[in-house]
């Protein structure tokens, strides 16, 4: 595929996989570090991060987002609509690759003005 998409469960991987998104990973329930990434860049060019809002101003506020936006790796964000994650996404018949669309290009870092 190219590319993988990191979630942050085990739920949304299975989830996934069983509707056509084999390439999905997860650090399950742990924070995604550099070391998760520097692994996961052996396998894969490139990778697309699914999250919640909270998550993403989790990751801003610990400086998460750096490694997550490395340049060349890390292509987009998608803020997944309130309330869900892939797993009850998938659940409640939307079309998670329709998502694509509404993706987020990552930036070096995450906007200073990002919520808090």
């Amino acid at each position: 595929m190219g590319f993988a998409n990191i979630v942050e469960g085990n739920p949304d991987v299975c989830m996934c996989d069983q509707n056509g998104y084999p390439n999905t990973v997860a650090p399950l329930g742990t924070a995604l570090t550099p070391y998760h990434i520097e692994i996961l860049r052996k396998y894969c060019p490139t990778a697309i991060l699914y999250s919640t809002v909270t998550r993403l101003v989790t990751m801003h506020h610990s400086n998460q987002s750096d490694s997550c936006t490395t340049p060349g790796w890390a292509e987009a964000i998608i803020t997944m609509p309130e309330g869900h994650d892939p797993d009850s996404y998938i659940r409640e018949g939307n079309d998670f690759g329709a998502m694509f669309a509404d993706a987020m290009p990552t930036a070096p870092t995450l906007p200073k003005n990002f919520p808090d």
